[in-house]
């Protein structure tokens, strides 16, 4: 780095008209771990010094990093503090401390590093415009900013694994007054956003990936109207009646694009059956599903494109196995829009295809059916498709994907 930056003096030792500084920062260098301590300091110490002398006015600061050595996590985060009285932008794929006195910043996407839960200074979000915070470890992050989220428009956040939760962090009332834009995707228990934030009537896209604990704050936001709605929730049966509700709620103020997702967890399917799954257009289960649970999941999801079972139920006898029809007579469709139909991740028994291949029989809109199972698996499916395929004409547009 330090000799792009010679070459670059030997032209000017000033460029006083580079606004924008892009560093990317990877693995052509790997010497880093025979240098001690003390000199990592001094790199990333004195080459954000040389920057700020050659390029005094940038305004917009994006650094990219691939290899995630300490000394450039430390550069960024000094380059950073150089500049951060000016800058409108900044983005940095490296985590770094929190940041003050960024009274100009419009745009910041950033990892941040914070566990503390006491704040001496915090970041001004009056200037904000769009704002994304990634892997977020803390919902004390929230506690860095001052002030209302006046100007915000974009706001995109994700936690990592682990989530550390504060009291005081869960008390604090985020206002967002003119937001056009939300992302989040919070599987903790969680959500500050959601529990305190304050919104507009309306705004132009929601895109969720929530627990089941965190959907359940959607009854906090007192939306009027979204432009473009997707969630994915990972949940379990049991909460799947007031997630659905919550869901089809928002669904019903939405005007533009509906795209919603659930995962269920493994356990006890019932209390699906007892619910409406309305506007669900994916669903996801690892639990043990039977044929007559598949149907009643197909009947109360109207909406549904997409069915993953993770694991059929085989029937333990003959007499609970489905009785396919005659090649030259019809049963009653039972959904006329799932499109895509998965079972398994592990080898399928010879027991489910008539289970399997009754539900293909019964979905007229469906063109993709993904099997775990070998060569053999599919041949009795091309079997029974030519068997079956002068009374339902929809098994030519069906591709079996093993």
């Amino acid at each position: 780095m330090n000799n792009v930056l010679n070459r670059l003096a030997n032209i000017t030792a000033v460029w006083p008209n580079v606004s924008k500084l892009v560093l990317q920062c990877g693995y052509g260098f790997n010497g880093y771990n025979e240098i001690d301590q003390a000199e990592q300091e001094a790199i990333a110490t004195k080459l954000p010094e040389r920057f700020v002398q050659m390029f005094p006015h940038v305004k917009k600061l994006l650094m990219n990093d691939t290899a995630y050595y300490d000394v450039h996590k430390n550069l960024y985060v000094n380059l950073a503090n150089k500049y951060l009285d000016q800058l409108q932008v900044l983005v940095s794929s490296r985590e770094i401390q929190p940041i003050q006195n960024c009274a100009n910043l419009k745009v910041l996407r950033v990892r941040f590093v914070y566990n503390s839960q006491h704040v001496s200074q915090r970041i001004n979000a009056e200037s904000l415009v769009k704002l994304t915070l990634l892997n977020m470890h803390s919902t004390n992050l929230w506690l860095l900013f001052k002030n209302v989220f006046s100007n915000l428009r974009y706001l995109d956040y994700s936690y990592g694994g682990h989530q550390d939760v504060s009291s005081e962090s869960l008390q604090l009332q985020l206002r967002f007054p003119s937001l056009s834009i939300l992302k989040i995707n919070c599987l903790q228990s969680n959500c500050p956003v959601l529990a305190n934030g304050m919104f507009p009537d309306s705004i132009d896209e929601l895109d969720v990936k929530l627990s089941s604990a965190s959907a359940a704050l959607f009854k906090n936001m007192n939306l009027y109207k979204i432009g473009n709605f997707r969630a994915t929730i990972n949940c379990l049966a049991a909460n799947m009646p007031s997630i659905s509700a919550a869901l089809a709620s928002l669904a019903r103020k939405t005007d533009g694009n509906i795209g919603i997702a659930v995962n269920i967890d493994n356990g006890l399917i019932e209390p699906l059956l007892s619910c409406r799954l309305s506007y669900i257009a994916s669903l996801f289960t690892s639990a043990y599903v039977a044929l007559d649970q598949v149907l009643g999941i197909l009947q109360n999801g109207p909406d549904l494109r997409k069915l993953t079972l993770l694991r059929l139920q085989p029937a333990t006898n003959e007499a609970n196995l489905p009785v396919l029809p005659d090649a030259d007579s019809q049963l009653p469709p039972v959904h006329l829009n799932v499109t895509s139909l998965s079972f398994g991740t592990m080898p399928l028994q010879e027991v489910s295809y008539r289970t399997i291949m009754y539900l293909v029989l019964v979905s007229p809109a469906l063109n993709k059916l993904v099997l775990m199972g070998s060569e053999s698996t599919k041949r009795w499916f091309t079997k029974a498709f030519a068997n079956y395929k002068h009374s339902y004409p929809h098994l030519d547009n069906i591709t079996i994907v093993l």
